[in-house]
């Protein structure tokens, strides 16, 4: 069986990878990727709140919504087909 090490240095992006390792170092290759796009949510959190307080003061978004919106939920619904 492949070492769990040897799945994140594969699958995951350098700057996340010791946190994935660090808060659950037993982890199956599936679960593996679950926190890797989970981990990918929040580094985008910053830019729906940045949004949020653009629209709310009345400027230009910074970021396209609608981009945002789609490739999160399709973050998502990779998550749920790993859960299910």
């Amino acid at each position: 069986m492949e070492k769990l090490s040897e799945i994140i240095k594969r699958n995951i992006p350098k700057k996340i990878q010791m946190s994935v390792l660090v808060q659950a170092p037993e982890l199956t290759e599936p679960q593996v990727t679950i926190q890797t796009l989970k981990a990918k949510l929040k580094q985008g959190d910053y830019k729906i709140t940045k949004c949020a307080e653009y629209q709310l003061a009345g400027k230009e978004l910074p970021y396209n919504i609608v981009a945002l919106n789609i490739e999160r939920d399709e973050i998502r619904n990779q998550i749920n087909g790993l859960e299910e």
